[in-house]
């Protein structure tokens, strides 16, 4: 049953992912959804889990056994450490402080996009005025957050007439004003858990995570694709040995693209042989362009679709073994 029981589920599965794409059915589509939406979430996320924690135990383990390169995992592991940490810091800084809710309408905002991450104003009928930056808007469901600019602390101060609650605010960017005066919920938030069903929100556009990815992951990517540019180049020099015909092939074309693309070749044959033609100019002064081109388009996309229907074909094939049970290395 060890084999069977996921030989089987998975057949089923794809069965019934097959079924529901070619038959255009309500019920199929229902399946469908829930299978790609629910299901798929759950096996994502546990499939995530599953290999963080074997990545962990690899990397522990060979610290621990100090086998080679054991550095390279003490690495790996401040890594994991550090960068989920500075989510974590981001999220509960931005999701901690006092939250404005209200619902628009079509006639009050037009274009949703001019809002995001944009600072506005928010005015009571006493005439106070609070600062704040968009930081939701759910198009379908017409309502906007947007977080103040007021520490929790200061609030139910004798100077703050704003409370929790609801209130009659008016909502404005600069001097033109986007919702008139209506009543908007004014809510605390604390750390990132806000009761069941709220999502955790992490951004990208963090303080800490910016600054991270600016400093640390950016250059780090930027000096391993230079190093693989030197690798390039020795494949490239073993690749353009001109052994058989179709390495002279591939070295005429690739001198020919490489020597189109670079600087100095149009410098110097642009204005050496002036048309009078237009037929002059396609041959002669745009000669080596439209060579170009025309290996790109003709030849190359000739070979890429060859590859692609290869690729799609094999990966037909595959999907057949899964799906009859003669292909089970994906059991381990």
């Amino acid at each position: 049953m060890q084999t069977a029981l996921p030989i089987i589920l998975c057949s089923l599965t794809c069965l019934v992912l097959i079924i529901s794409h070619f038959i255009p059915h309500e019920a199929n589509t229902v399946v469908f959804n829930e299978i790609k939406g629910n299901w798929y979430a759950v096996i994502k996320v546990a499939g995530y889990a599953i290999a963080t924690l074997a990545v962990l135990r690899s990397h522990i383990r060979r610290l621990q056994a100090r086998t080679t390169d054991w550095q390279y995992s003490t690495v790996a592991l401040v890594c994991f450490l550090v960068f989920p940490l500075t989510y974590l810091f981001d999220n509960i800084r931005e999701n901690n402080g006092l939250f404005v809710t209200t619902n628009f309408s079509d006639s009050d905002i037009t274009d949703t996009s001019v809002l995001r991450d944009t600072t506005v104003q928010l005015e009571l009928l006493t005439g106070e005025t609070y600062s704040g930056k968009v930081s939701k808007i759910d198009g379908k469901k017409r309502r906007l957050t947007v977080k103040l600019d007021l520490a929790i602390s200061d609030l139910g101060k004798s100077s703050q007439s704003l409370r929790i609650g609801e209130q009659s605010l008016q909502l404005s960017v600069g001097e033109t004003t986007i919702i008139p005066s209506k009543l908007m919920t004014v809510k605390r938030r604390g750390l990132f858990f806000q009761g069941l069903g709220r999502p955790l929100s992490i951004k990208k556009d963090g303080v800490v995570t910016s600054w991270v990815y600016d400093n640390v992951v950016s250059p780090l990517d930027t000096t391993m694709f230079a190093l693989v540019a030197f690798y390039i180049c020795s494949a490239a020099y073993r690749s353009f040995r001109v052994r058989n015909f179709e390495a002279g092939v591939l070295l005429a074309t690739g001198i020919i693209v490489m020597l189109v693309n670079s600087p100095p070749t149009s410098l110097m044959w642009d204005g050496a042989f002036p048309a009078k033609t237009a037929v002059d100019q396609f041959f002669v002064d745009k000669a080596l362009i439209n060579l170009k081109d025309w290996l790109l388009a003709v030849p190359g996309q000739a070979a890429s679709r060859a590859i692609l229907i290869g690729g799609a074909l094999g990966l037909v094939t595959q999907s057949l073994r899964v799906l009859f049970g003669i292909e089970r290395s994906w059991l381990g």
